[in-house]
């Protein structure tokens, strides 16, 4: 499922830069647009400017707003199900749920690094989609992160101990030591050849 969500958060910023006009395509960890710069060839050049901006914001944005939504249904869902019966990691329908739901916890991984880069180099990586979007909506950096790392972490213990009852530990070493390995081996050995 690792790689499913590296795919699929890539597909939001695919069909959002489709949306504003650009020209996309996937690769295994990141999204390319071909055409974005094509928006300055005007005399209008600060108006194309601030044009093209709004557009590379909502291309930025359509990654994180995928993962985001995907994880709240996978939420939604869970909730459902803990209405009928107790939430059990080892019955596929209740685990696909789960897995969805745990789309939030890309923002958790990343916010550990940025914070990590931060108390070390104190500074910002300067690349995330995150870190863009925090500057483009002029929202002060430790803020934007420290929300985001608190909104997302709270959301994953509330699925993990307030949600899931039954085969709870599994789920955390099994889901911890599966979607390492699974992000790692498509990250840094498969993704480059099978998508590059």
């Amino acid at each position: 499922m690792a790689i499913v969500g590296t795919l699929a958060h890539e597909c939001g910023h695919a069909i959002a830069g489709s949306l504003v006009g650009f020209q996309t395509s996937i690769s295994y960890a990141y999204t390319h647009c071909y055409n974005c710069k094509h928006l300055y060839d005007s005399a209008d050049v600060m108006g194309k400017l601030a044009d093209y901006e709004h557009k590379r914001m909502l291309f930025t944005l359509g990654g994180p707003l995928q993962t985001m939504l995907t994880g709240t249904i996978g939420v939604a869902g869970l909730l459902y199900i803990r209405m009928r019966t107790a939430v059990d990691a080892y019955k596929p329908k209740h685990l696909l749920w789960l897995t969805l739901a745990f789309f939030w916890s890309r923002a958790v991984f990343n916010e550990v690094l940025l914070w990590g880069n931060y108390l070390i180099n104190n500074q910002w990586a300067r690349s995330g989609d995150e870190t863009k979007l925090f500057t483009y909506f002029n929202m002060p950096q430790i803020y934007g992160h420290l929300i985001l790392f608190c909104v997302s972490s709270a959301i994953l213990l509330w699925v993990t101990f307030g949600i899931l009852q039954q085969h709870r530990k599994q789920f955390i070493i099994w889901g911890a030591v599966g979607s390492l390995c699974g992000g790692l081996l498509w990250v840094y050995i498969v993704g480059k050849y099978v998508m590059p």
